[in-house]
C-alpha cells in the first residue's frame, strides 16, 4: 500500500508540473498576442506600467479558467505516457497495480482544478471584467482630457499643453481658470499628470512656473506669484462616462444575469444592455457552472488517451489532446451558436458537450481497463 500510495504521488506530482508549464506557455502566448496588438494605442493615450501590471492581474483570471483545462489535460497524458514509453506502467501492472493506480491521482489533480476554475467563473471573472472596463475608462480618459497643442475646455477653465509624453509628463503648460474669484492664469514650464478615476479628479503636479491672479480690470488687484512646484486638480467629471454598470453578460455577477432574465421573461425590451436577447444571459449562467467540470471531464479522459498507442511514440500524447481539446470546444462553440438562433435550449449548449465527453471518457476507460486485464 504504500507503494501504491508513493507512486500515486509521484504521478500527481508530475502531472502538476506538466500543468503549469503548459498553462504558463498558453497564459504568455494568449497575453502577449492580446497585449502587443494594442500596446501602441494604449500608450499613446498614456498607458503607463502600473496600468499593464493592473491588466495583467485582470486578464489572469479571465484566462485562467479556459487554459487550466487544457494545460491539465496535456500534463497529465505528458506524465501518464512518459510511464508508457518507460515501461513504468508494464512495471506497475506486473506488480498488481491496476488502472486504478494511474486514474485516482490523475482524478484528484482534476478535482482540484475544478474546484479553481469554479471559484474564478464564478466569483471572480466578472469582477476583473469590470475592473478591466474602469481601467480603460479611466486611461482613456487621462489621454482625452489633455492633448498636446490643442486648448481644451473643461467648465470655466481652458488648458493647454505644448508637449505630452508616454509617461504623463508635461512640457508648457497654461490654465486659464475663472471659476475662482478672481479668476487666474497659470504658465508652466514642465508638469506631471495623474488621473484619480474613483472620484473624477485630475492632478497637475507643475513645476517652474508663474501665477497671474487677477484679470486686468481696474477694480481688480493683479497680483504675480512665481513657483517652483505648484499642484493643480480639476473636475473631469463632465468628460469621463459617469455610467460603470456592467452591460455585458460576462460582466455581471450571478444575482444581475437572474435579473436580466427577469426582465426580458417580463417583456422589457433590455435597451440598456448590449445583448438584449434572454439567452444571452442564460448561456452565461449554464457558463459558469459547466465549464468548471472541464478539467475533471479532461482528467478522466486523459488516462486512456495517454495508454492507447504504441509505447515508442510520444507524439501521440500531444496530438490526441490537440484533437479532443478542440473537438470540445468547437462543439460547444456551435451548440451556443444553436441556442442564440433558437434551435436548443440554453442548457444544452454547455451540458451537453460535457455530458457527451464524460461518457466517451468512461467508456474510454473500460476499453483500455478490459484490454489490461484480458
Amino acid at each position: 500500500m504504500r507503494g501504491s500510495r508513493t507512486l500515486a504521488w509521484s504521478l500527481a506530482r508530475e502531472i502538476v508540473q506538466y500543468t503549469l508549464v503548459g498553462f504558463v506557455a498558453t497564459a504568455v502566448v494568449v497575453l502577449s498576442q492580446n497585449l502587443l496588438r494594442r500596446m501602441d494605442d494604449l500608450t499613446t493615450v498614456g498607458f503607463t506600467g502600473a496600468d499593464l501590471l493592473q491588466v495583467l492581474r485582470c486578464l489572469l483570471p479571465m484566462l485562467t479558467a479556459y487554459t487550466i483545462p487544457v494545460a491539465l489535460l496535456f500534463g497529465a497524458v505528458l506524465a501518464i505516457r512518459r510511464r508508457v514509453s518507460d515501461a513504468e506502467v508494464l512495471a506497475m501492472r506486473a506488480c498488481g497495480l491496476g488502472l486504478r493506480s494511474l486514474v485516482v491521482p490523475t482524478l484528484c489533480v482534476g478535482i482540484a482544478a475544478s474546484a479553481t476554475s469554479a471559484w474564478l467563473l464564478i466569483g471572480v471573472e466578472h469582477e476583473a471584467r469590470q475592473e478591466l472596463i474602469r481601467l480603460f475608462n479611466r486611461v482613456a480618459a487621462r489621454g482625452g482630457v489633455l492633448k498636446a497643442r490643442d486648448f481644451q475646455g473643461i467648465g470655466q477653465r481652458v488648458i493647454y499643453v505644448a508637449e505630452r509624453h508616454r509617461d504623463d509628463r508635461l512640457e508648457g503648460v497654461m490654465i486659464s481658470d475663472r471659476s475662482q474669484s478672481p479668476p487666474f492664469v497659470i504658465f508652466a514650464e514642465e508638469g506631471r499628470l495623474s488621473l484619480d478615476g474613483e472620484n473624477a479628479l485630475l492632478h497637475l503636479a507643475l513645476g517652474q512656473g508663474e501665477l497671474h491672479i487677477g484679470d486686468g480690470e481696474p477694480d481688480d488687484e493683479y497680483r504675480r506669484v512665481l513657483f517652483d512646484h505648484l499642484d493643480y486638480e480639476v473636475d473631469v467629471s463632465s468628460v469621463m462616462s459617469a455610467d460603470t454598470r456592467p452591460v455585458r453578460p460576462k460582466q455581471m455577477s450571478l444575482d444581475e444575469l437572474r435579473g436580466v432574465i427577469a426582465r426580458g421573461e417580463a417583456g422589457d425590451p433590455l435597451r440598456d444592455l448590449k445583448k438584449r436577447e434572454p439567452v444571452y444571459y442564460q448561456l452565461e449562467i449554464h457558463r459558469r457552472f459547466a465549464l468548471p467540470l472541464a478539467p475533471l471531464l479532461f482528467s478522466v479522459a486523459a488516462v486512456p488517451l495517454a495508454l492507447v498507442g504504441q509505447r515508442s511514440s510520444r507524439a501521440w500524447g500531444p496530438l490526441a489532446c490537440a484533437g479532443l481539446a478542440f473537438g470540445f470546444y468547437a462543439l460547444l462553440t456551435l451548440m451556443q451558436y444553436l441556442a442564440r438562433a433558437g434551435w436548443i435550449p440554453a442548457a444544452f449548449a454547455f451540458w451537453l458537450p460535457s455530458a457527451l465527453l464524460f461518457a466517451a471518457a468512461v467508456h474510454w476507460l473500460r476499453r483500455v481497463d478490459g484490454v489490461s486485464t484480458a
